[in-house]
């Protein structure tokens, strides 16, 4: 006897350890300068220091204000927000933009989000038999 089971009904297991896109509902962490010098130097080292903390998988979040000494206009402030993934490259090309683009273009926050985002048009099917059925359920 064979039985199939679609995705969907395979993410019991995916929601319980939320590695799916719900990790960025959760409350961002705070990335801060700590140089407190509002230069992107050290933004790099920040976010992994963050990231080593951050062991539920929230989304980061970067005050751009804090690592730049460009005024950022008014109208920016709680209005633009740009998201990047969390990944090692990340830091440099947030620097290199902080860097290159000019203050009223810049976003005022930063999101570097963890969670791996689905389109919901994955479709797969995973055939057991029942003793791998069995055995798949327990180890839930």
């Amino acid at each position: 006897m064979k039985v199939i089971l679609r995705k969907n009904q395979l993410k019991l297991r995916e929601d319980l350890l939320s590695t799916n896109s719900n990790d960025n509902n959760k409350p961002a962490l705070a990335v801060s300068n700590s140089e407190g010098d509002n230069d992107v130097s050290s933004l790099r080292a920040d976010v992994e220091k963050t990231n080593q903390y951050n062991s539920n998988h929230n989304p980061l979040e970067i005050d751009v204000q804090g690592y730049t000494n460009k005024k950022l206009p008014t109208s920016n402030n709680g209005s633009q927000e740009m998201i990047f993934k969390n990944t090692p490259q990340a830091a440099s090309q947030i620097q290199q933009m902080i860097n290159t683009t000019p203050a009223q273009s810049l976003p005022t926050k930063i999101k570097l989000q963890n969670g791996i985002e689905r389109s919901g048009k994955l479709v797969e099917v995973t055939t057991f038999n029942k003793k791998e059925l069995d055995k798949f359920l327990k180890e839930l």
